[in-house]
């Protein structure tokens, strides 16, 4: 978790006529509604790899952890002790800071750029990186709507396209004072906030057996060409993580937790061959720092259908190559090319036949009760579904938290190993949870915050 600094700095507003930053929405169109005119002086800290949010983080990349817009949403407290509205969201930009000498991972907010504010008790939360046009809370709306504010995707990438979106962790307070030395920044008015990337990490990689010549060789027949895609990215998420709960039993809770739709999610959308939304499986080598990484946003469930509809997972497919094809006499009639479009009957003892003719196929199916013909495996693509974090294991940085098996939690990194792979799998993108699975992987969480699952496939 990022850690950004922000300390308040007083402003020569009174001589110089304090007046709004053309990068702030002001309360009622003044700069200063409340106390005496003070300013916001934003330093940031954007740890390079290997440090993220907790000392260190090996599994960060630098466009994790880049900064390329920052928007601070100050609160102010009203007449009411204890209420209080948005005052400001100051909006910045990379360009707005200048780097510390020394020290390339932090950033200082330009002279030109301060934050114009009041004094008086303020809570303070920052997005970074957060979509252009996404919905961030209105000026002059109470803090308690922040909670329940949610903000519906227009992609399942729009979180990690233009640097991965954060939002703050927890909440700060500060009670601003005025300055009593003109440039001078009152010690109340240094504050620490942390932010969590809205998005989980997800990495694919395998270390499935081989034969003497390095083929992946599965049921007599030959998989080549492992890929892998996301499949029901949630398409809404709380900025603001929602926490429900007491400890040892506080839950997160997403938009659609207790119930869902069938548009709450973005499914895979092309399945062809060259599809761009399928990425190369890695080898076990890769690391967090190399290996192709998707991101998902946070995805809980109160509970799952069997059809795991509202279940974020990775869909795992390779090329499958059978030993030889039969007639529609089950006879074999030899191999064809790899990438060929093939049938399955399975009779009623188990026994799989392959078939790259679908007429023979069915000839061959007719002539077996109680026998079973398959869809066309398209190219010979045969599907494998791993659900991700299949033992529910919680966010190890709230403490007193705890997760429903396939629970996908923000700022946690989910490295995907398969260890075997069973051909041929399914014919189409669909797997049953319930069911016994082909593929097996494991998972490991890691800082980000990483879990680790081993799949057999």
């Amino acid at each position: 978790m990022n850690k950004f600094k922000f300390a308040t700095m007083a402003f020569a507003a009174l001589t110089l006529g304090l007046t709004s930053c053309n990068n702030e929405d002001d309360l009622n169109g003044q700069a200063t509604p409340k106390g005496q005119p003070t300013a916001m002086e934003l330093t940031i800290t954007t740890p390079s790899v290997p440090r993220t949010y907790a000392s260190t983080d090996p599994n960060a990349t630098n466009d994790e952890i880049e900064l390329k817009t920052v928007n601070v949403l100050i609160y102010a407290e009203t007449s009411t002790p204890g209420s209080y509205i948005l005052e400001k969201n100051a909006a910045l930009t990379v360009s707005d800071f200048d780097p510390v000498t020394g020290t390339p991972d932090t950033y200082v907010l330009k002279q030109a750029s301060k934050i114009s504010t009041t004094t008086g008790n303020k809570k303070i939360y920052v997005a970074m990186n957060y979509p252009s046009g996404g919905t961030l809370p209105s000026v002059n709306t109470p803090l308690t709507n922040l909670a329940g504010l949610t903000h519906a995707l227009g992609s399942a990438t729009e979180l990690s396209s233009n640097g991965i979106t954060m939002f703050s962790a927890e909440e700060e307070s500060a009670a601003l004072i005025a300055e009593t030395t003109p440039g001078t920044t009152p010690a109340a008015n240094k504050i620490t906030v942390s932010v969590k990337r809205l998005v989980a990490k997800i990495t694919v990689r395998e270390q499935i057996a081989r034969d003497g010549s390095g083929k992946i060789i599965s049921q007599g027949g030959e998989l080549t060409n492992l890929q892998f895609a996301l499949g029901n990215a949630n398409k809404s998420i709380y900025p603001l993580q929602n926490r429900v709960g007491t400890s040892p039993n506080i839950v997160v809770q997403d938009p659609n937790w207790s119930s869902f739709a069938a548009g709450d999610f973005f499914t895979i959308s092309n399945y062809a061959l060259a599809s761009s939304e399928y990425y190369t499986v890695d080898d076990i080598s890769e690391t967090a720092l190399t290996a192709q990484a998707v991101y998902a946003p946070e995805n809980t469930t109160q509970t799952y259908d069997a059809a795991g509809d509202n279940l974020t997972y990775i869909s795992v497919r390779a090329q499958y190559a059978p030993e030889f094809f039969c007639d529609a006499t089950g006879t074999n009639k030899g191999a064809g090319a790899a990438g060929t479009s093939f049938w399955t009957v399975v009779k009623s003892d188990g026994s799989v036949y392959y078939f790259d003719v679908e007429s023979d196929a069915t000839t061959f199916q007719a002539a077996n009760s109680g026998s079973v013909k398959s869809d066309e495996y398209v190219d010979g693509l045969c599907y494998f579904r791993a659900y991700i974090n299949k033992n529910g294991i919680a966010d190890g940085n709230i403490a007193g938290s705890k997760a429903a098996k396939f629970d996908v939690l923000r700022n946690n990194y989910y490295d995907m190993v398969i260890n075997s792979i069973k051909a041929p799998g399914a014919s189409k993108d669909e797997g049953a949870v319930t069911e016994p699975t082909s593929i097996m992987v494991d998972v490991e969480v890691e800082p980000w915050f990483a879990v680790s699952d081993n799949y057999d496939l």
